[in-house]
């Protein structure tokens, strides 16, 4: 759920990683993590499919 949210977000940040991959980094305004994080980081193959993400502080 967060994850489609952050990849519609107009604060999306993509950031294309060597080998073809990238990640994208979103501050979402709100606390999402247990720990009180903010952002999340989606990390997605060269398809753009995500295979991972988190939430985390920049």
């Amino acid at each position: 759920m967060k994850v489609a949210e952050g990849l519609r977000s107009d604060k999306a940040t993509f950031l294309p990683n060597k080998d073809g991959s990238f990640k994208v980094e979103v501050d979402m305004g709100r606390p999402i993590g247990p720990k009180g994080e903010r952002w999340i980081r989606i990390l997605a193959n060269d398809e753009g499919k995500a295979c991972n993400a988190f939430p985390c502080n920049p």
